[in-house]
């Protein structure tokens, strides 16, 4: 056979090859983010619990108005909560209880493929901290009250991503980039 002949013939299977290798790539099967999903930079270099969980009257009637808030308990990054009860409904200076360490506990459920793929309320492993790790999904549950042990309450859930940490200027990680959900069912 004519050396052109049998060129043509390879250079022809080489190119069908590499169409079926391509044709045949996997589909993106990361679920898409959910309706409501907002996006939070916690700051890792200091004990900042900025992220409001819930503001508003206490549901324990022994006391007033509560605000639970959720963010990384050190430089560690390790997440948790603080719960503060106030007198007044406005939340000015008039506080008289500051718990941190309490007002909610959290799952660490290990890498998923985005926001979208934690579907489900866990049964076990709540503790009241874990380390905020790149590609982790996590719940966390909290109730509208500073007593976290009142069993009378019911439990209130949101969701959590991990996308990235972001560097400071001295190349640290200076901050934790998530996803989240509040009101999560």
């Amino acid at each position: 056979m004519n050396s052109k002949i049998k060129m043509g013939i390879h250079l022809s299977l080489f190119i069908c090859l590499i169409y079926l290798v391509t044709a045949c790539k996997p589909e993106d099967t990361t679920p898409p983010d959910p309706v409501g999903t907002n996006t939070y930079i916690f700051r890792a270099e200091e004990k900042g619990y900025n992220l409001d969980l819930y503001k508003s009257t206490d549901d324990d009637p022994l006391h007033n108005f509560v605000w639970i808030r959720f963010g990384l308990s050190s430089n560690a990054l390790n997440f948790g909560f603080i719960t503060v009860n106030y007198i007044n409904s406005d939340f000015s200076s008039s506080y008289y209880n500051i718990r941190y360490e309490n007002g909610g506990e959290i799952v660490n459920l290990g890498k998923v493929d985005g926001l979208g793929s934690i579907t489900d309320i866990p049964t076990s492993g709540w503790t009241s901290s874990s380390a905020a790790e790149v590609g982790h999904g996590y719940v966390v549950r909290y109730k509208h009250t500073s007593e976290y042990g009142n069993t009378a309450l019911p439990y209130y859930y949101a969701r959590f991503y991990v996308t990235e940490y972001i560097n400071n200027t001295t190349g640290g990680i200076g901050f934790v980039k998530v996803k989240y959900q509040n009101d999560f069912k």
